[in-house]
């Protein structure tokens, strides 16, 4: 073989394996996206069922609030007037804080009581 064709097959050897190369990390990075939208096509019925795990006996209601921006992070102030410090519980789901709060009521004459 001359030292020229030689060279040529070596150029075109390596960009060979340069593509290959290529080929693997796109299809990796393909099998990436499928798992990434298969997530994505469960993420609803996640969120469903959460939602759901709320007791149709819970009440669920809006109240006031207001978020600042203090230092490097944010406060934020929930109404919870009605509810002990014991009765709130605080969830961080993803980037979203979960206020729950659950106390129970005893009617005025002592007979009975309710939640909410």
């Amino acid at each position: 073989m001359t030292g020229k064709f030689r060279n040529s097959l070596e150029v075109k050897q390596a960009s060979l394996s340069n593509l290959s190369s290529s080929r693997d990390a796109l299809l990796k990075n393909l099998q990436g996206i499928e798992t990434a939208f298969e997530r994505l096509e469960k993420l609803p019925n996640e969120i469903f069922e959460k939602v759901s795990q709320t007791a149709a006996s819970d009440v669920v209601q809006q109240v006031s609030y207001a978020v600042e921006k203090e230092g490097g992070g944010f406060a934020s102030t929930l109404d919870a007037k009605g509810f002990s410090p014991e009765e709130l519980s605080i969830k961080q789901v993803g980037r979203k804080l979960h206020v729950c709060g659950k106390t129970e009521k005893r009617e005025e004459d002592g007979e009975g009581s309710y939640s909410h």
